[in-house]
């Protein structure tokens, strides 16, 4: 008789357990908390990045333009085909000006992302004043989350990265090859200017590889040349010199100045494009 209360109980505690763990995971919309998509977040912060470096910001353009971010996490949640992120991000732009640091634009704000096939297909961020509490409650997807997220007291901070960043960038025997480099592995480009014409332009890669452009394509008489200057002759071959060196022992020319009559003899972009 005590055996069989004993198993009746632990079924009783075992069906408890069970419907509370429900009741944590199950929202009042269908979705349930998973936490086995913790990249998605990262995935979202790639999607903030490439929004903001494909937005053509007139301040992009400045020398060493740079985008910061980072975030807290409050969770990942599923519902059919359908999965969300609920993150607080940070997130700050710099470029440099006549030598200093000058802060562009930034934000702190809580956002909600909608993912399908672990892509963002849209993000969505609270209203403006009297409506910022009411849209994050229609934006959670529980109670809990809504009270973390009202309450929430940001300690999230881009200094560290923006200090790093910055103090390499004025000072370039602090330069690495990944602060540098692109996409297609080019590490930086060197102009010849002082000569008569067009100058002759050395592309540096990082596979020991260069290319040497010495001609280009001129415009027909009467054209109006504003295009990309089209180089038509050019020589490849490999280096085995330590080509850091180069950019370790440049002037950052922000920091300098310049007129038509006192140009430096090169000018050396990196593969970004600074």
């Amino acid at each position: 008789m005590i055996k069989n209360k004993v198993y009746i109980l632990i079924v009783v505690l075992s069906i408890i357990v069970i419907l509370f763990f429900i009741f944590l995971t199950k929202t009042n919309n269908g979705e349930k908390y998973i936490s086995d998509h913790v990249f998605l977040y990262d995935v979202a912060i790639d999607y903030l990045k490439e929004e903001k470096y494909q937005s053509n910001e007139p301040s992009s353009e400045k020398p060493f333009y740079n985008f910061f971010i980072t975030y807290d996490k409050f969770g990942i949640t599923k519902n059919k085909n359908y999965k969300y992120a609920y993150m607080w991000v940070l997130a700050n732009t710099y470029y440099i000006e006549n030598g200093e640091k000058i802060e562009d634009s930034g934000y702190s704000m809580f956002f909600k992302f909608t993912f399908k096939d672990d892509k963002v297909i849209k993000y969505e961020i609270p209203e403006d004043g009297s409506n910022y509490v009411d849209s994050i409650k229609k934006m959670c997807i529980d109670k809990r989350m809504c009270n973390k997220i009202i309450n929430y007291n940001s300690k999230l901070s881009n200094e560290e990265k923006i200090n790093e960043y910055y103090s390499k960038v004025t000072d370039p025997t602090k330069l690495n090859k990944k602060d540098i480099i692109s996409n297609d592995d080019l590490l930086f480009s060197i102009s010849w200017r002082k000569t008569d014409c067009i100058p002759v332009n050395l592309n540096i890669y990082d596979n020991n590889k260069y290319v040497l452009y010495t001609a280009f394509e001129a415009c027909n008489m009467g054209e109006n040349c504003n295009s990309l200057l089209n180089y038509t002759k050019s020589e490849a071959g490999t280096y085995s010199y330590d080509v850091m060196k180069i950019i370790h022992n440049s002037i950052i020319a922000d920091n300098m100045t310049f007129t038509n009559d006192n140009l430096p003899e090169y000018e050396i972009y990196t593969g970004k494009g600074e």
